[in-house]
């Protein structure tokens, strides 16, 4: 019984650690790459045929690529932004304005995570 119980961990272990590192290089992959992941899931989900599945991958690849831009455009924004805001302000205030991007950034992280294992849920 407890090889039984030992095995079933560990096995779940295993899928979770394995769905994990899945979930964390969705990131890391190519713009083409999360277009086919994300079909593939549709495809099981709504059973495709294949000429929605070209269109859909056409279609995602697409948003894909003008989310990418979009965020490289803000990240520089940003970076325009601190530097100016660094030039206006004291030190002390410049190390305070740091204290509460972080909070912030923190703050959405931690709403991000909680939608995200809501997402996991049963209705």
């Amino acid at each position: 019984m407890k090889t039984n119980i030992l095995t079933l961990i560990l096995g779940l272990s295993l899928s979770f650690s394995a769905w994990s590192q899945d979930r964390l290089s969705f990131e890391d992959r190519s713009p083409e790459e999360k277009a086919q992941a994300m079909t593939a899931r549709l495809t099981k989900k709504l059973q495709l045929d294949e000429t929605q599945q070209e269109e859909v991958q056409v279609l995602l690849l697409e948003q894909i690529k003008l989310r990418e831009e979009d965020a490289e455009r803000h990240r520089l924004e940003r970076e325009a932004m601190a530097e100016k805001m660094k030039a206006i302000l004291s030190e002390e205030q410049w190390l305070e304005f740091e204290q509460l991007q972080a909070e912030r950034r923190e703050q959405r992280q931690k709403r991000r995570q909680e939608h995200q294992s809501s997402d996991f849920q049963s209705p």
